[in-house]
């Protein structure tokens, strides 16, 4: 059988379309790409984006990295964020724009292109921390969404998800607005934010992943000004990340186990959900408190990956217990790296590639997510499986280009 690496270096042509193939609210101004090689899978995805530019680079498309960079880009311009797709523009995903272009810079040295992406950045970050306020200081994911386009997925979701009783006696619009705010996380869907009477309450809560996120990224605009040789927007933005800091480690981080959960600051309470988004203050910066790390890593390790969340007893959504997903999997490989954990970091590597090629030499596809506890395709939550290109070949380029 084909080398799975071979594979995705020949299938990387067959995600990318060309501006003007396909009907789009948008005009393209370059080539972009999509998560799957389906001729007929046309949309451009924000955050899958991200992750696929990771093979891009370590597989020689640079250019075509760059162009995905420039359609982000082209996106904050027009709306002031980059949207959840090309056709689901009243939410955006987790902000990983900084980080790509940082990824990008290391790769070419292209400082004419990060100067031109600098109002940009400064665009999205901007519409993270004032669109996206909480009352304690931190940000939260949303949406725009109309009434009427809520109320006319509400049927949808109560197929998809289903709805408690209690659930039901709740307003329609607000509930399903919050499955979108659950949707511009990227991690729809999951049980991380219970209320009292909606176990889908995030419109209560700051986010633990998205803050870890924008704490990245007010340091990689830090470093971006450093470049640049402006070092008192870079002073600006690094009083932004310190702010930042603080605040997690007040509301976010937990006084009994020194983990970072998410914080419901309407009850004034911690998510009781653990989760691999608890792993991401340690992946991208905010600690580096490595024996709480490992903390998290072993309670949600199972034989073939790391599951996205703790088992718990009722109802499992995709996003948790036994799914193992390709970007929770790359920030889990980057906290160990950054931690100094070097073991650890290649353990995660090696779980994660093992079980993509195990699952590829018996379907001969690759897939959006895994069953960690079983070493299969993930095919029982919410909808059918997508075969995948995207994020899951992205991350195994990168994790083998580290193995090498």
């Amino acid at each position: 059988m084909e080398d799975l690496s071979a594979y995705i270096k020949r299938q990387w042509p067959n995600t990318i379309r060309q501006p003007g193939q396909h009907a789009s609210w948008f005009t393209y101004p370059v080539p972009y790409t999509t998560p799957c090689a389906d001729e007929n899978f046309t949309q451009f995805f924000y955050w899958d984006t991200y992750f696929t530019n990771l093979g891009l680079l370590q597989d020689g498309f640079v250019e075509q990295a760059k162009n995905n960079l420039l359609t982000m880009n082209m996106f904050i311009k027009r709306l002031g964020y980059v949207p959840n797709a090309d056709h689901l523009i009243f939410r955006s995903q987790p902000p990983l724009f900084a980080r790509g272009v940082y990824d990008y810079i290391q790769a070419t040295h292209d400082l004419a292109t990060l100067k031109a992406f600098m109002p940009q950045l400064e665009r999205e970050h901007g519409f993270f921390v004032h669109d996206r306020a909480t009352p304690c200081g931190l940000s939260q994911y949303s949406s725009y969404e109309p009434i009427d386009a809520l109320l006319d997925m509400y049927p949808y979701f109560n197929e998809r998800i289903g709805y408690s009783e209690e659930e039901k006696q709740l307003d329609k619009a607000s509930f399903v607005r919050n499955l979108m705010a659950i949707a511009e996380s990227g991690w729809d869907f999951n049980l991380r934010y219970p209320g009292k009477h909606n176990r889908f309450a995030i419109l209560n809560y700051a986010n633990v992943d998205l803050n870890s996120i924008l704490y990245d990224e007010e340091s990689k605009i830090a470093t971006f000004y450093d470049w640049l040789k402006q070092p008192e927007d870079a002073k600006r933005y690094r009083d932004f990340a310190a702010e930042r800091k603080a605040l997690m480690e007040r509301y976010l981080q937990s006084q009994k186990d020194h983990i970072f959960y998410d914080y419901d600051f309407v009850d004034k309470r911690l998510s009781p959900t653990l989760t691999l988004a608890s792993f991401y203050p340690y992946a991208l910066g905010v600690s580096k408190d490595a024996e709480t790390a490992k903390k998290i890593y072993e309670a949600l390790k199972l034989p073939y990956g790391i599951s996205v969340a703790a088992k718990h007893e009722g109802q499992c959504l995709q996003w948790d217990y036994p799914n193992m997903w390709p970007p929770t999997m790359y920030f889990l490989e980057e906290g160990f790296t950054l931690l100094g954990e070097k073991e650890r970091a290649k353990e995660v590597r090696d779980l994660y590639c093992n079980t993509v090629e195990k699952v590829f030499r018996e379907t001969g596809n690759l897939w959006e997510k895994y069953d960690a506890l079983k070493g299969e395709v993930s095919v029982n939550h919410e909808y059918k499986t997508p075969t995948m290109m995207g994020w899951t070949a992205g991350v195994y380029e990168y994790f083998q280009s580290k193995n090498r």
